[in-house]
């Protein structure tokens, strides 16, 4: 009994295997982890220099109000840098920000030295509270906003005519000319779209189509309104879901806002 309690009672052997926290983790964090690793090395030698069971207990005992006071600044520390990262999330700032991932590594780093079932709780913790700030960035979010009047655009028909759904599906060699209005020799511009990717821009922002029909339905194929077959919404640059679109339009974000 006494072996165990020391070994967790030095701290070290909690954080073996962890990195230390980085240059910006606080005095306090790091005079903590310095005064646990001494108390720690005290009692492993104490035990290799052959000292009995009442004077390591004892070393034990004295250790665990040092375990106290170094889980109280950890956990002291780890709160201060869990709410700065969920301001950020507030905020809209998406996780690939360079400030966003330092303090996320800063974070886990100081979880890596707390005891395994205290750092299980505060991970799960954590990732209720970030998933409900989100929750709650996304709900402020109206994706209603500047669409009044806003007209859906036109379905990108096919190049060439078509047959078929789904496995059915298959080109003939001919182009659609009825539906597209493109002929034998006429100039075009070839580029590649991805299946649902549609964005169209006004100057108040980037807004994506979506399909008011289930995929498959016949009612597709009945109606050539596109007012009854999509709905247009603006586009949350904060979803992460929208990284790739955000990614491709930002360069044309400034050409958007003189249309």
């Amino acid at each position: 009994g006494g072996g165990g309690g020391g070994g967790g009672g030095g701290g070290g052997g909690g954080s073996e295997g962890s990195a230390a926290p980085s240059s910006s983790s606080s005095s306090a964090v790091a005079e903590a982890i310095a005064v646990l690793d001494a108390k720690g090395a005290e009692i492993r030698q104490l035990k290799a220099d052959g000292a009995d069971e009442p004077t390591v207990l004892a070393a034990v005992a004295a250790t665990s109000v040092v375990k106290e006071q170094y889980e109280s600044v950890m956990h002291e520390h780890l709160t201060s840098l869990e709410e700065r990262v969920l301001e950020l999330v507030r905020a809209g700032v998406g996780k690939k920000d360079s400030a966003m991932k330092a303090r996320e590594a800063e974070a886990t780093k100081i979880r890596n030295f707390l005891p395994a079932a205290v750092k299980r709780g505060a991970e799960e913790g954590f990732r209720r509270a970030k998933k409900e700030a989100q929750a709650a960035k996304n709900k402020a979010f109206d994706p209603k906003q500047h669409t009044e009047g806003l007209r859906v655009q036109r379905k990108i028909h096919h190049l060439l005519s078509s047959q078929g759904q789904r496995e059915t599906f298959f080109y003939h060699p001919a182009l659609n000319t009825a539906q597209h209005g493109l002929k034998e020799g006429d100039p075009v511009w070839l580029s590649e779209k991805w299946d649902g990717t549609t964005v169209q821009a006004t100057n108040k922002g980037v807004f994506k189509r979506r399909d008011l029909l289930e995929r498959g339905s016949a009612k597709k194929f009945g109606t050539m309104c596109e007012e009854e077959r999509y709905d247009v919404g603006l586009i949350n640059w904060d979803e992460p879901a929208n990284v790739h679109i955000k990614a491709s339009t930002d360069r044309w974000r400034d050409a958007f806002r003189c249309v």
